[in-house]
């Protein structure tokens, strides 16, 4: 995956997500695959979740608004919370947004949208 900051992605309507005390857990509601997320795929599903919530913070179950955040944006994010140089936060999240797209867990959202 080239990186592409005007590129932005959120879940998909397709999924759901469960958030328990330390894991993520995401179904995918087409296949009824189930996947555990780590640590730092948690973080990266949450900003994801952000980037299509209201203003209560509810994920709009019909997939939000055309609304999503880049990976350049999710890399940022994580190196103002966690010790990382963005060079290793910008791996971590291609890697991780190339996974949940192989899995259909995200979608694309264009360009115009993109909510940093």
């Amino acid at each position: 995956m080239t990186s592409n900051n005007n590129v932005a992605f959120k879940p998909s309507p397709d999924v759901l997500a469960a958030h328990l005390d330390d894991e993520t857990i995401v179904l995918h509601l087409g296949t009824k695959q189930y996947f555990h997320l780590n640590a730092t795929g948690q973080r990266i599903w949450k900003l994801l979740e952000e980037s299509v919530s209201d203003d209560n913070g509810d994920v709009d179950s019909e997939g939000g608004a055309d609304i999503g955040i880049s990976t350049h944006s999710i890399a940022q994010r994580l190196c103002e919370e966690f010790d990382v140089d963005i060079g290793t936060a910008s791996g971590e999240v291609e890697g991780s947004v190339k996974t949940l797209l192989e899995y259909a867990l995200i979608v694309e959202v264009p360009d115009s949208l993109i909510h940093d």
